[in-house]
């Protein structure tokens, strides 16, 4: 039966994966520029913003320096959400440094038996999102040269994603939760092999990420010769390249659209995040068989929510709204974020401050 299935599966992929190889005969050129695009994008954005993060998040968990602020968060968010201690501790970290910070440290307690795969499951669908220095910084005040319009965008996309985790919580009930360890490191499983082995994972996940923004970017310029030739609409040629990848479509709404119209398919384009998006966190789940089908309705229900209360925002504010000439520059990764130095400091002393903890925690249980 499953290789009846697989056959099956392999043959509907083939054309596919046939159109792909003859676009990139077809369009070498655009091709290769796709991919020095995309490898600018991750050495110069996403190797800084991520790298850091990645490490600290594994280490965090590790040393298990997070419990204590998943006993401080764990009400609110089990009453809310329906989430135990380490899931409340993954959505900050998501909060805080964006994606895919958030799923990776929720994979890590799923295997380390914190947290149920059920948890994970329902935390991939909406506890993923786009981080404050890359909406706040790159998007509000460098694109559209107001950070409090990031802000907008920030809270909205979060105030949608929390939504929507209220409704799995009401429609589909409580999650299993695991028994929670509160036991530290030991002589073992020294802060250096932890080090190490987070420092180890965290370059893994990273080299996963950038392999799919370099294979869309590829992509996504491939397709622009074909795009541009259909006798689309503007509007839908920029939401095909914002579906495919996030930053691509929100550059190419703001070159193309009026600010308002711009800044409403942005909050779309963030609340969904793309399939690019929601391959790496794929990549990252992948051994707890993510489903597609859920994570793209929600996504799209997400991003739907977020447009709207965007939109409301608009109308009731009625912002002086305007375009600063970075578009070509932010679609490419190239567009300074003028936040990403002060939430990257403020985000790794909050780490920092919370392993501390957690070791002289550790420290004083262990004495006899």
């Amino acid at each position: 039966m499953n290789k009846e299935r697989n056959k099956k599966a392999g043959v509907s992929t083939l054309p596919v994966i046939f159109c792909l190889m003859l676009l990139l005969f077809l369009y070498a050129d655009r091709a290769m520029e796709g991919v020095r695009r995309g490898l600018t994008l991750c050495t110069q954005t996403l190797f800084p913003s991520l790298f850091p993060f990645l490490i600290l998040s594994g280490l965090l968990v590790k040393e298990r320096a997070g419990d204590l602020l998943g006993r401080l968060l764990n009400r609110p968010v089990r009453a809310l959400l329906g989430l135990s201690e380490k899931g409340a501790v993954a959505l900050l970290l998501g909060m805080l440094c964006g994606f895919p910070v958030g799923m990776t440290t929720a994979t890590a307690y799923c295997d380390s038996g914190d947290m149920s795969e059920q948890e994970l499951h329902r935390f991939l669908l909406f506890g993923n999102n786009p981080s404050p220095g890359f909406l706040i910084g790159a998007v509000g005040t460098a694109l559209f040269g107001n950070g409090s319009l990031g802000v907008v965008l920030f809270l909205s996309v979060w105030l949608s994603a929390l939504i929507m985790g209220i409704l799995f919580h009401i429609l589909w009930g409580k999650l299993p939760q695991m028994k929670q360890n509160y036991e530290y490191g030991n002589e073992k499983n020294s802060f250096t092999a932890h080090l190490t082995t987070s420092v180890e994972k965290g370059f893994s996940s990273l080299l996963q990420i950038f392999s799919f923004v370099i294979f869309f970017s590829c992509m996504g310029a491939c397709l622009e010769p074909i795009l541009q030739e259909l006798a689309l609409p503007n509007i839908a040629k920029i939401v095909i390249n914002g579906v495919l990848e996030m930053t691509l479509g929100t550059g190419l709404a703001a070159a193309g659209l009026s600010p308002s119209n711009a800044l409403v398919l942005t909050a779309f384009f963030a609340g969904f995040g793309g399939l690019s998006v929601m391959l790496q966190l794929f990549a990252v789940v992948r051994q707890y068989r993510p489903h597609a089908l859920p994570y793209l309705l929600t996504k799209g229900l997400q991003g739907m929510l977020a447009a709207g209360l965007v939109k409301l925002y608009l109308v009731c504010a009625a912002p002086s709204l305007h375009i600063t000439d970075c578009v070509s520059a932010f679609a490419q990764g190239l567009l300074p974020h003028p936040l990403s130095s002060g939430v990257l400091i403020g985000a790794s002393l909050f780490f920092l401050v919370l392993l501390l903890c957690g070791r002289k925690k550790g420290a004083s249980r262990a004495r006899p």
